[in-house]
């Protein structure tokens, strides 16, 4: 009886040597404070850290929605057909919307894959727009002259007239913002 009760001593014993030492693991040694991240625990991510590169455009078609990137000092705005269901009046998705600049005017827009039912009219300060979501991406590039080392570019998008962050991709990672209209500041 004494050997029974001896090893279920010695694997309790065991137990709590592993269960103390995989705490010093996971929270670390007694004392251990972990570094401060640069984005506290409930804050959203600034946008300017997701919207650079280019999202694999294959992924455009299957998902569909609008597709924000920055590469070097050329922003870029895709669109492609939602798997929305059509229980409103439109009977193809709608992408409309408003692109601004603070602190900077925008500059070289160019469309892409823009039909004549389309619409995209642009001035130094923004861009409205109104593209009929198909299987084909469309869109337009655009650069943002600043006037000084900080410019900020507000989306406001929306999908057949109502704000769906659920269908906005930002940059390579395709980050989903929280909300939209949406803010991205940047640098110089």
């Amino acid at each position: 009886m004494a050997t029974k009760d001896h090893a279920a001593g010695v694997t309790m014993l065991i137990f709590c040597l592993l269960a103390a030492a995989g705490c010093d693991v996971i929270l670390g040694p007694p004392g251990y404070e972990p570094p401060l991240s640069s984005n506290p625990p409930g804050e959203p991510i600034p946008l300017d850290m997701v919207i650079e590169g280019e999202p694999n455009l294959n992924l455009i078609t299957v998902r569909g929605g609008y597709y924000i990137w920055k590469t070097g000092d050329t922003w870029n705005m895709r669109v492609a057909k939602t798997d929305m269901p059509h229980i409103t009046a439109f009977p193809k998705d709608v992408f409309t919307g408003a692109v601004s600049v603070e602190n900077g005017f925008i500059a070289n827009v160019v469309n892409q894959n823009v039909k004549p039912f389309d619409d995209v009219r642009s001035t130094p300060n923004g861009i409205l727009f109104r593209l009929e979501g198909e299987r084909e991406i469309k869109g337009m590039s655009f650069q943002v002259q600043p006037m000084g080392i900080e410019y900020c570019v507000s989306f406001d998008l929306r999908v057949n007239g109502a704000a769906s962050p659920q269908y906005v991709f930002l940059g390579k990672a395709l980050y989903v913002p929280e909300a939209v209209p949406m803010r991205v500041c940047v640098r110089k």
